[in-house]
């Protein structure tokens, strides 16, 4: 029995992609997908804020995914990824006198990018260390696309170094710059703008100990 009277989520979804390798340094994936969704169950916030769930008619789901690596010279690799997507409501109408129809989703961001660079000198054996860059584009903040985020960068180092035969040392600096930065950007009438906060600079460090294998 549905107690909640929400119909059932029907998705049609088609996929393509490829991936391979040149030369035994460069690689390469691609992926592209489309979906559209019927009955998707959404959260629609009213102007008072109350919430509340429901069927959409029909949203729309469009994204296309590149990734890339290239190792440098024996001990230096470079890896990007690139995403650009679209999440649009089709079809809906979740009271009289509101339609989304045409509208982009909240917080879909359109573009996801991030990129890696790893060295492993010689010193730290087959440990490495690496710094990454990753980007969160823009999106919208509210169904009725009114209020916009800009979306962010991050920055981070991280290093795993070997100790003996089974000991790895693994140490991190999570948004390496201090950025303020929210994890999700909202937008209400009844509450105006609302950021949940991302973490600051923060330091992670561990030990990862390998059991069984060659003891030699």
């Amino acid at each position: 029995i549905n107690t909640v009277g929400l119909a059932p989520v029907v998705a049609n979804s088609y996929e393509v992609g490829a991936r391979g390798e040149v030369a035994g340094r460069f690689g390469y994936t691609l992926a592209a997908f489309n979906m559209v969704v019927d009955d998707d169950i959404l959260t629609y916030i009213r102007p008072d804020g109350v919430r509340e769930t429901q069927n959409a008619g029909r949203t729309l789901h469009r994204r296309i995914e590149a990734g890339m690596g290239v190792a440098l010279t024996s001990r230096l690799r470079a890896d990007l990824s690139y995403a650009l997507s679209e999440h649009t409501y089709r079809d809906w109408a979740p009271e009289e006198g509101v339609d989304y129809g045409g509208n982009e989703q909240e917080a879909a961001p359109r573009l996801l990018t991030s990129g890696r660079l790893s060295y492993s000198p010689r010193f730290l054996g087959e440990g490495c260390v690496a710094a990454e860059w990753s980007r969160v584009g823009s999106y919208s903040m509210d169904a009725e696309n009114t209020h916009r985020y800009s979306g962010h960068d991050l920055f981070s180092v991280s290093a795993n170094v070997p100790v003996g035969r089974r000991l790895v040392i693994i140490g991190r600096v999570a948004n390496l710059t201090d950025e303020r930065f929210p994890e999700s950007a909202a937008f209400t009438a009844a509450r105006g703008e609302e950021y949940a906060p991302g973490l600051p600079r923060t330091v992670y460090v561990g030990l990862q100990y390998g059991w069984g294998g060659d003891e030699r």
